[in-house]
Protein backbone atom coordinates (compact mmCIF):
# COMPACT_ATOMS: atom_id res chain seq x y z
CA UNK A 1 0.00 0.00 0.00
CA UNK A 2 1.29 3.76 -1.10
CA UNK A 3 1.55 6.39 1.87
CA UNK A 4 -1.28 8.96 1.44
CA UNK A 5 1.22 11.29 0.19
CA UNK A 6 2.87 9.84 -2.47
CA UNK A 7 1.02 11.59 -5.52
CA UNK A 8 2.12 14.70 -4.19
CA UNK A 9 6.23 13.25 -4.24
CA UNK A 10 6.82 14.33 -8.06
CA UNK A 11 8.96 16.77 -7.17
CA UNK A 12 10.82 15.44 -4.28
CA UNK A 13 12.82 12.71 -6.20
CA UNK A 14 16.46 14.19 -6.39
CA UNK A 15 19.82 12.84 -7.35
CA UNK A 16 23.37 13.28 -6.36
CA UNK A 17 25.26 16.43 -7.03
CA UNK A 18 28.85 14.75 -7.59
CA UNK A 19 27.65 13.24 -11.17
CA UNK A 20 28.60 9.77 -9.27
CA UNK A 21 24.77 8.77 -10.01
CA UNK A 22 21.54 9.51 -11.67
CA UNK A 23 19.08 7.61 -9.68
CA UNK A 24 16.57 8.74 -7.83
CA UNK A 25 16.34 9.67 -3.99
CA UNK A 26 13.26 10.74 -2.36
CA UNK A 27 13.79 13.34 0.21
CA UNK A 28 11.18 12.83 2.98
CA UNK A 29 11.84 16.70 4.74
CA UNK A 30 10.69 17.96 1.32
CA UNK A 31 7.30 16.01 1.91
CA UNK A 32 7.22 17.36 5.02
CA UNK A 33 7.71 20.79 4.13
CA UNK A 34 8.06 22.16 0.89
CA UNK A 35 9.14 25.38 1.52
CA UNK A 36 12.50 23.66 2.78
CA UNK A 37 14.10 24.00 -0.74
CA UNK A 38 13.46 27.80 -0.75
CA UNK A 39 14.57 28.43 3.25
CA UNK A 40 18.07 26.29 2.91
CA UNK A 41 19.37 25.48 -0.81
CA UNK A 42 22.09 27.13 -1.79
CA UNK A 43 22.63 29.34 -4.89
CA UNK A 44 23.06 26.66 -7.15
CA UNK A 45 19.76 25.15 -6.59
CA UNK A 46 21.72 21.93 -4.48
CA UNK A 47 20.08 20.93 -1.06
CA UNK A 48 21.50 19.25 1.66
CA UNK A 49 19.35 16.68 3.06
CA UNK A 50 18.65 12.96 4.07
CA UNK A 51 17.09 10.82 1.43
CA UNK A 52 14.53 8.20 2.78
CA UNK A 53 17.12 5.31 2.27
CA UNK A 54 19.19 6.96 4.88
CA UNK A 55 21.90 8.37 2.62
CA UNK A 56 22.74 12.19 3.73
CA UNK A 57 24.53 14.39 0.86
CA UNK A 58 23.97 17.05 -1.07
CA UNK A 59 21.17 16.81 -4.02
CA UNK A 60 19.82 18.32 -7.02
CA UNK A 61 16.58 18.61 -8.62
CA UNK A 62 16.99 16.66 -11.57
CA UNK A 63 15.93 18.06 -14.96
CA UNK A 64 13.48 17.27 -17.48
CA UNK A 65 14.98 13.77 -19.15
CA UNK A 66 16.71 12.90 -15.60
CA UNK A 67 13.13 13.34 -14.34
CA UNK A 68 11.80 11.06 -16.66
CA UNK A 69 13.89 8.51 -17.18
CA UNK A 70 16.84 7.89 -14.33
CA UNK A 71 15.87 4.78 -12.28
CA UNK A 72 14.31 5.61 -8.74
CA UNK A 73 16.86 4.22 -5.82
CA UNK A 74 15.62 0.81 -4.74
CA UNK A 75 16.04 1.27 -1.03
CA UNK A 76 13.97 4.69 -1.37
CA UNK A 77 11.02 3.08 -3.10
CA UNK A 78 10.55 -0.08 -1.04
CA UNK A 79 10.75 1.98 2.04
CA UNK A 80 7.15 3.41 0.55
CA UNK A 81 6.17 0.83 -0.71
CA UNK A 82 6.92 1.00 -4.61
CA UNK A 83 8.02 -0.84 -7.15
CA UNK A 84 11.38 -0.52 -8.73
CA UNK A 85 10.97 1.74 -11.84
CA UNK A 86 12.39 4.88 -13.43
CA UNK A 87 11.13 9.04 -12.75
CA UNK A 88 8.99 9.82 -10.14
CA UNK A 89 5.94 7.90 -9.16
CA UNK A 90 3.41 9.97 -10.82
CA UNK A 91 5.52 9.27 -13.91
CA UNK A 92 5.30 5.62 -13.61
CA UNK A 93 2.41 3.12 -15.47
CA UNK A 94 3.16 0.43 -12.62
CA UNK A 95 2.46 2.98 -9.94
CA UNK A 96 0.19 5.32 -11.33
CA UNK A 97 -1.63 4.00 -14.65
Amino acid sequence: MLLPWIEWTHWEWWYRTDGRSTTLHLLPDLVDDPALYERTRDTTGRLRATAICGETREWSPPGLFSRSLAPRCGRCSRAVGLPSGRGPPRNDRAVNP
